[in-house]
């Protein structure tokens, strides 16, 4: 969010709240003044108490507001990066299938993460349904070049 949607937001916020104490206020002094029963102290005390918990609550929503907004935001920027790295696979994915004969993509022991099509194709092998996924790619290697 932009800073000035969030100067709009807290204004708002702010006038909401002082239009609310300021009616709590009349309404006490309306109430109260007509029974003589309270003195002046203890309701400006009533009144001060109740605006000071006003204030409370009214900074707590702020609080609770910027945090759920930046939560918000990381998680679109996230997304965002997400979207943009897939688009990037994707291009080099296609440019590399443009380039070479073969693509595989390869696990951390050296094993075909995904079937090749391409590599059985390419060694002139029978195609089957897992196009080799899971095989040790050094057995595709000559022993001379496998140092």
């Amino acid at each position: 969010m932009s800073g000035n949607v969030w100067l709009s937001l807290v204004l708002n916020v702010i006038e909401s709240s002082l239009n609310m104490y300021l009616g709590i206020g009349h309404v006490f002094a309306l109430n109260l003044s007509d029974s003589m029963a309270v003195s002046k102290g203890p309701r400006d005390e009533l009144v001060q108490d109740i605006v000071w918990d006003e204030i409370a609550v009214t900074g707590l929503a702020i609080i609770v507001a910027c945090l759920m907004a930046r939560s918000v935001t990381t998680e679109a920027d996230a997304t965002m990066q997400s979207k943009v790295s897939r688009q990037n696979e994707v291009s080099i994915q296609a440019l590399l299938s443009g380039l070479c004969d073969c693509v595989v993509h390869l696990t951390s022991e050296l094993c075909l993460a995904h079937p090749s099509r391409h590599l059985a194709a390419l060694l002139l092998k029978d195609a089957s349904p897992d196009y080799f996924k899971g095989e040790d790619f050094i057995r595709f290697i000559a022993s001379a070049d496998q140092e």
